[in-house]
């Protein structure tokens, strides 16, 4: 099935697709395109696929395309449904969906219970739902919002608000220019940078942040935590029994209160001083607390 639709101005796809793969490629055009085939041999596949719902809604500055992998999905939305569904319909034909739309001007909005998702191109904005599913998305200009139980999350940058949250999957992030937020439980967290303040919460996952601008709060039950380059802001540190290394920039100014129970603190620079002083008038406030684990503090270039 392939449909192909009119669309100059800004455009939603909202794809429904509840097994095999979504993807999507945001180029330069302006139209929406469509297309929709089987990725097993079986009947049930070719018929899923015959079956699907591909339709253009609106006009003007928002028109949503709407495709429906099958096309009753029972009323049952968001995660929740998602799950129920998978756990209804273990042996869901898997379909593959792939959509081809205007860069920059395309708002992405996905629901799937075990589809990886992958994008490329730049989105206007992406809101991905997944159960097991994979997803890996291209920069994204606005907001994000990605939810998945087991799904790995890679993401090359987001200019707008981002949230990230998933179970066992691991998180991958480029580049966050505004604020965000990631929860993981057993899933490691990977940033590279961050423009604003960053929230990171795990439970047994590592977390390293290459580096912080702006401000950032981690916190992790057993996952160590390595951030190799805070440059400014509020940071706040804490673990039970992971261990902590902090980079701080050169020529930053240092506020630090590190507190460990019975793990050990070492640091590069003096704290003895109750202001460590920089060059370029940039300050990190540092709050450190561990209960076993080690802290290390250093500069970083």
């Amino acid at each position: 099935m392939r449909e192909t639709f009119e669309t100059p101005g800004r455009v939603l796809v909202r794809v429904r697709n509840r097994a095999g793969l979504i993807e999507v490629r945001a180029q330069d055009r302006t139209t929406t395109e469509v297309e929709v085939t089987p990725l097993d041999d079986g009947p049930g596949a070719v018929e899923t696929a015959a079956a699907t719902r591909v339709a253009l809604d609106g006009s003007g500055d928002r028109q949503t395309v709407r495709v429906e992998v099958p096309p009753d999905d029972g009323g049952a939305g968001g995660a929740g449904g998602l799950l129920r569904r998978m756990i209804n319909f273990p042996n869901n034909p898997r379909i593959h969906v792939r959509v081809f739309c205007p860069a920059g001007s395309s708002a992405l909005d996905v629901e799937t219970a075990s589809a990886s998702v992958d994008a490329t191109g730049l989105l206007e904005s992406a809101d991905v739902t997944t159960a097991s599913g994979e997803v890996e998305l291209g920069p994204v200009a606005a907001d994000l919002r990605v939810r998945t139980a087991s799904g790995d999350v890679a993401l090359a940058s987001v200019g707008g608000e981002a949230r990230v949250e998933t179970a066992s999957g691991g998180v991958r992030a480029g580049r966050f220019e505004g604020p965000a937020t990631v929860h993981a439980a057993s899933g490691d967290v990977r940033i590279d940078s961050a423009g604003s303040r960053i929230d990171v919460h795990t439970a047994s996952g590592d977390v390293m942040v290459r580096e912080a601008a702006a401000g950032c709060e981690v916190r992790t039950a057993s996952g160590d935590q390595l951030l190799e380059r805070l440059a400014g802001g509020q940071v706040r540190l804490d673990t039970v029994s992971g261990d902590i290394v902090a980079g701080i920039a050169k020529g930053t100014n240092l506020e630090v209160d590190a507190q460990t129970l019975s793990g050990d603190l070492r640091s590069e620079i003096p704290l003895d001083e109750e202001r460590s002083s920089g060059d370029d008038g940039s300050t990190v406030d540092l709050r450190v607390r561990t209960v076993s684990g080690d802290v290390q503090l250093r500069r970083a270039p």
